[in-house]
């Protein structure tokens, strides 16, 4: 969690400092149609990297869910890339990245929380 009381109202405001960095793994996504893979983040989370093998469809939730692709925010991968979201704390105290496969593969997706 960031600590903001080093910086005065005004900066506080416009600072994204990030007080950790855990390292969710290698997580393996199955194919669309497949089950959706739903993980819990930290509280402490404020944002989360994401590094994809392959292209894959997202979703935030309170509770684990399945990806509804039509829907859903879809992330383009190569395992080169990578992209930051801000996790949505507005939902809720629990929070689930729910994730799977856009293109019928298998691929894994790394996941750091900021």
């Amino acid at each position: 969690m960031a600590i903001l009381q080093r910086y005065t109202a005004a900066e506080a405001l416009n600072t994204t400092t990030a007080g950790i960095w855990t390292v969710k793994g290698r997580l393996s996504l199955a194919g669309s149609g497949g089950s959706t893979l739903n993980t819990e983040l930290s509280s402490d989370a404020h944002s989360i990297i994401i590094q994809a093998a392959a292209n894959i469809v997202i979703s935030f939730s309170t509770s684990a869910q399945n990806i509804v692709a039509a829907n859903d925010l879809l992330i383009e991968g190569d395992g080169t890339d990578f992209v930051s979201i801000t996790v949505p704390r507005g939902l809720g105290n629990t929070i689930y990245f729910n994730a799977i496969s856009a293109d019928g593969t298998t691929p894994t997706c790394k996941l750091i929380e900021v």
